[in-house]
Protein backbone atom coordinates (compact mmCIF):
# COMPACT_ATOMS: atom_id res chain seq x y z
CA UNK A 1 0.00 0.00 0.00
CA UNK A 2 1.15 3.46 -0.62
CA UNK A 3 1.73 6.50 2.18
CA UNK A 4 -1.47 8.27 0.04
CA UNK A 5 -3.47 5.38 0.64
CA UNK A 6 -2.97 5.07 4.47
CA UNK A 7 -3.29 8.44 4.52
CA UNK A 8 -6.29 8.35 3.21
CA UNK A 9 -7.90 6.54 5.60
CA UNK A 10 -6.79 8.00 8.01
CA UNK A 11 -7.61 11.94 7.07
CA UNK A 12 -11.20 11.02 5.26
CA UNK A 13 -12.58 9.91 8.86
CA UNK A 14 -10.90 12.52 10.14
CA UNK A 15 -12.31 15.65 7.94
CA UNK A 16 -16.02 13.37 8.37
CA UNK A 17 -16.09 13.30 12.12
CA UNK A 18 -14.89 17.09 12.14
CA UNK A 19 -17.42 17.92 9.60
CA UNK A 20 -19.93 15.86 11.80
CA UNK A 21 -18.79 18.20 15.09
CA UNK A 22 -19.23 21.37 13.28
CA UNK A 23 -22.70 20.72 11.84
CA UNK A 24 -24.09 19.71 15.17
CA UNK A 25 -22.48 22.65 16.97
CA UNK A 26 -23.65 25.52 14.39
CA UNK A 27 -26.80 23.28 13.98
CA UNK A 28 -26.09 24.30 10.25
CA UNK A 29 -29.03 22.32 8.71
CA UNK A 30 -32.75 22.05 10.05
CA UNK A 31 -33.35 19.95 12.96
CA UNK A 32 -34.03 16.65 11.89
CA UNK A 33 -31.32 16.61 9.17
CA UNK A 34 -28.61 18.43 11.93
CA UNK A 35 -29.74 15.18 13.95
CA UNK A 36 -29.25 13.02 11.27
CA UNK A 37 -26.17 14.11 9.29
CA UNK A 38 -23.71 14.49 11.98
CA UNK A 39 -24.60 10.52 12.91
CA UNK A 40 -24.42 9.55 9.42
CA UNK A 41 -20.82 10.92 9.10
CA UNK A 42 -19.57 9.26 11.69
CA UNK A 43 -21.44 6.16 10.73
CA UNK A 44 -19.13 6.35 7.24
CA UNK A 45 -15.82 7.76 9.09
CA UNK A 46 -16.30 4.69 11.39
CA UNK A 47 -16.79 2.44 8.37
CA UNK A 48 -14.04 3.87 6.28
CA UNK A 49 -11.31 3.24 9.70
CA UNK A 50 -12.54 -0.28 9.48
CA UNK A 51 -12.01 -0.80 5.62
CA UNK A 52 -8.67 1.04 6.24
CA UNK A 53 -7.81 -1.22 9.03
CA UNK A 54 -8.46 -4.32 7.06
CA UNK A 55 -6.54 -3.03 3.55
CA UNK A 56 -3.27 -2.05 5.82
CA UNK A 57 -3.33 -5.79 7.55
CA UNK A 58 -3.78 -7.32 4.96
CA UNK A 59 -1.64 -4.94 2.52
CA UNK A 60 -4.22 -4.81 -0.46
CA UNK A 61 -6.48 -1.73 -1.84
CA UNK A 62 -10.30 -1.75 -0.97
CA UNK A 63 -11.42 -3.75 -4.00
CA UNK A 64 -8.33 -6.45 -3.08
CA UNK A 65 -10.23 -7.49 0.20
CA UNK A 66 -11.32 -10.67 -0.79
CA UNK A 67 -15.34 -11.18 -0.56
CA UNK A 68 -14.93 -13.38 2.13
CA UNK A 69 -12.99 -11.39 4.43
CA UNK A 70 -14.80 -8.59 3.72
CA UNK A 71 -18.34 -10.23 4.61
CA UNK A 72 -16.75 -11.42 7.71
CA UNK A 73 -15.77 -8.51 8.70
CA UNK A 74 -18.79 -6.69 7.91
CA UNK A 75 -20.77 -9.32 9.88
CA UNK A 76 -18.77 -9.70 12.89
CA UNK A 77 -18.40 -6.20 13.47
CA UNK A 78 -22.09 -6.49 12.94
CA UNK A 79 -23.06 -9.06 15.60
CA UNK A 80 -20.77 -7.79 18.28
CA UNK A 81 -22.19 -4.17 17.71
CA UNK A 82 -25.48 -5.40 18.23
CA UNK A 83 -24.75 -8.24 21.51
CA UNK A 84 -22.77 -4.66 22.99
CA UNK A 85 -26.26 -3.07 22.93
CA UNK A 86 -28.34 -6.21 24.15
CA UNK A 87 -25.70 -6.14 26.83
CA UNK A 88 -26.22 -2.76 27.89
CA UNK A 89 -30.01 -2.67 26.72
CA UNK A 90 -30.14 -5.13 29.91
CA UNK A 91 -27.22 -3.71 32.04
CA UNK A 92 -28.77 -0.27 31.97
CA UNK A 93 -32.20 -0.67 31.67
CA UNK A 94 -34.56 0.12 28.50
CA UNK A 95 -34.12 3.29 27.39
CA UNK A 96 -36.92 5.11 26.02
CA UNK A 97 -35.37 5.54 22.39
CA UNK A 98 -34.46 2.09 22.12
CA UNK A 99 -36.45 2.03 18.73
CA UNK A 100 -33.54 5.05 17.74
CA UNK A 101 -31.07 2.61 18.82
CA UNK A 102 -31.95 -0.40 16.56
CA UNK A 103 -32.62 2.20 13.74
CA UNK A 104 -28.78 3.65 14.50
CA UNK A 105 -28.01 -0.56 14.25
CA UNK A 106 -29.52 -1.05 10.72
CA UNK A 107 -28.20 2.29 9.45
CA UNK A 108 -24.85 1.24 10.45
CA UNK A 109 -25.10 -2.30 8.40
CA UNK A 110 -25.97 -0.29 5.92
CA UNK A 111 -23.34 1.98 5.70
CA UNK A 112 -20.61 -0.28 6.52
CA UNK A 113 -21.64 -2.72 3.73
CA UNK A 114 -21.76 0.00 1.64
CA UNK A 115 -18.02 1.04 2.42
CA UNK A 116 -16.82 -2.41 1.73
CA UNK A 117 -19.09 -3.57 -1.24
CA UNK A 118 -18.60 0.44 -2.98
CA UNK A 119 -14.70 -0.87 -4.17
CA UNK A 120 -16.18 -3.59 -6.11
CA UNK A 121 -18.48 -2.05 -7.96
CA UNK A 122 -16.92 -1.28 -11.85
CA UNK A 123 -18.68 1.51 -13.78
CA UNK A 124 -20.82 0.46 -16.61
CA UNK A 125 -19.25 -0.04 -20.71
CA UNK A 126 -19.03 3.10 -22.29
CA UNK A 127 -19.80 5.49 -19.00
Amino acid sequence: MQTRDVLGFFLIPLVLLVAAWLINIFCLWDFLANMTLPWLCTAIAVSVLLLGTVCVLLQVPPAGVPTRVAVMVVVGTLVIFGAGMVVDLFSYGKPDDWLASVGGWIGFALVLSGVFALPRMRPAAGA
